[in-house]
């Protein structure tokens, strides 16, 4: 038979206040886990609503330039040899402007599918930054095109200052603008291929 002392319910009294306790802890971090959690998905939810807002207000900003002739702004951006280009010189033949950064993750995501697009000769395509070209050549995804990309010089026309990047206008042949895009997209899909033709087309 067991011989129960002041020591052995002592003991015991011990060992049961350490496991409530370690309970208790337990349950404290596994409350401030919950709440950390709450709050992160809290976080990312307002991240989100505010990203959401800000596209709605570029894709309204982007609409509201359609039918303006780009050939008809004062700008220049350069390539990365030093090789100028005009505004003026938007006219012609059926051209994507497409608007980037090189710390922009989307924008880097379609570029083969503009460099595509650049190789298949079915529109003139011009990606251009407001970076600096030397900044733009020294950036890995420089190195892996062959297709040249430009840098703004001076004063970048506040129709073609993108808030939310990337940002893609086709212009026609006579450098208006009749179609605009916020967000990525695959630039050499057959669809693409099928509007820039009915663009080529137009009067």
């Amino acid at each position: 038979m067991a011989i129960i002392t002041k020591h052995s319910v002592a003991g015991f009294l011990v060992g049961a206040i350490t496991v409530l306790l370690i309970e208790l802890m337990a349950g404290s971090w596994s409350a401030q886990t919950l709440r950390n959690d709450v709050e992160a998905r809290h976080e990312a939810a307002q991240e989100a609503t505010r990203q959401a807002a800000a596209l709605k207000r570029s894709e309204a900003a982007a609409r509201g330039v359609i039918g303006l002739n780009v050939a008809d702004l004062t700008c220049q951006f350069q390539d990365l040899s030093g090789k100028l280009i005009s505004c003026a010189d938007l006219r012609g033949k059926v051209t994507v402007l497409n608007l980037f950064a090189t710390w922009c993750p989307p924008c880097r995501e379609e570029m083969p599918s503009l460099e595509a697009l650049w190789d298949s000769g079915d529109a003139a395509v011009y990606c251009v930054s407001e970076e600096d070209p030397a900044d733009i050549a020294r950036h890995p995804l420089a190195q892996s095109l062959r297709m040249p990309l430009y840098g703004f010089v001076g004063d970048v026309p506040e129709p073609l200052q993108a808030t939310t990047l990337p940002l893609t206008y086709i212009l026609d042949t006579k450098g208006r603008i009749v179609y605009a895009h916020v967000g990525g997209a695959d630039w050499n899909h057959p669809e693409v291929r099928q509007m820039l033709a009915a663009v080529g087309r137009m009067p």
